[in-house]
């Protein structure tokens, strides 16, 4: 990683990867391994280098992978892409989950954050104040089926 001082603020310059596809994207992660980490909305990220944590040296964007922001309705579940952010969660008809996204932050996180990187963070055991609305959500059975998508059954809709 290369940094440079400007003045009172520090740049560093990080290499950022941009991949189409699901396949590119972990194809990026294999080669990089432990020096790339995945990104969509990047909440988290900024919030550990707010608190002193180093920027990765490779970034690999996955908000341009259009599977991952899909939401599809199957067989009575609703499947979510990893992409899928809080904002559009708090706008599905489903009481128990639009609920629980709109605790989440304030309106710009909600915006920008996605499903698949706060639970990553919480998975990390990171301290993160978005990861208990959604696994606390009392109404619904919810499941991650792959690396890409949830799944949720909810009993009630608004």
């Amino acid at each position: 990683m290369h940094s440079a001082y400007a003045g009172e603020m520090w740049y560093i310059a990080t290499v950022f990867f941009q991949p189409k596809t699901l396949a590119e994207a972990l194809q990026h992660k294999a080669d990089l391994r432990q020096g790339g980490i995945f990104i969509a909305g990047g909440t988290d990220l900024v919030v550990l280098m707010n608190h002193g944590k180093e920027a990765p040296e490779h970034l690999i964007d996955l908000s341009h992978i259009q599977s991952l922001t899909e939401i599809r309705p199957r067989d009575g579940l609703i499947e979510l892409g990893g992409n899928v952010t809080f904002a559009q969660c708090a706008r599905l008809p489903v009481q128990c989950l639009s609920q629980a996204a709109l605790s989440v932050g304030g309106p710009g996180t909600r915006e920008i954050g996605t499903l698949a990187g706060n639970l990553a963070t919480c998975l990390r055991s990171m301290p993160n104040w978005s990861c208990g609305p959604l696994v606390a959500c009392g109404d619904c059975g919810s499941r991650i089926s792959s690396s890409t998508t949830a799944r949720l059954r909810c009993g009630r809709t608004r």
